[in-house]
């Protein structure tokens, strides 16, 4: 549940962000925005394509990979006007980083 609410938290927040900040729309659809986004007292590298458009897809990579092996191909080339793309590397991989507050991530069973 905690990690549902953490991935609502980015892509809301990632989106919000990304909405405010207008660039034109041509190159949107070719540039791919990369920034962090802090939640849970970590920092999470976010890339995403063409974040105007009016439907968002959340791309998780999968065991050891990253937003940019997982999906380089798809930020790359795109998937359509009506589609953007949220590309999330995963706490303590890629550019994310595990805490900012030296804390270590443990499991709830």
């Amino acid at each position: 549940a905690r990690q549902k609410e953490t991935m609502s938290m980015l892509l809301a927040s990632t989106t919000s962000y990304l909405t405010k900040r207008r660039i034109l729309q041509t190159r949107h659809l070719s540039t791919i925005v990369s920034r962090e986004v802090n939640a849970r007292n970590c920092k999470f590298n976010v890339q995403q394509r063409n974040p105007d458009a009016p439907h968002q897809i959340l791309c998780l990579p999968g065991s050891l990979g990253t937003a940019a092996t997982d999906f380089s191909v798809q930020l790359k080339n795109g998937i359509g006007e009506k589609f953007g793309l949220v590309a999330i590397d995963p706490r303590g991989l890629g550019h994310s980083n595990v805490s900012t507050d030296g804390k270590q991530f443990v499991r709830e069973y």
